[in-house]
């Protein structure tokens, strides 16, 4: 789903990135973040690697 997501939106087909933004948002409403993590299969506890790799890949996050 996710994949599909980034597709579309760097193919700039708006009517699938809109559907599939209401999927992911219908998918996560009401849950809580241990849920959400779960259903997306995301790691609870990055290691600093992981992490460092984020902030390399995305530089912008710094300026939050």
């Amino acid at each position: 789903l996710m994949n599909v997501l980034v597709a579309a939106n760097y193919l700039d087909i708006k009517p699938l990135v809109d559907v599939l933004c209401r999927t992911v948002a219908s998918m996560i409403q009401g849950k809580t973040p241990e849920q959400i993590c779960d259903t997306f299969h995301i790691k609870k506890n990055p290691t600093e690697q992981e992490l460092e790799e984020v902030k390399k890949a995305n530089p912008w996050l710094s300026e939050l």
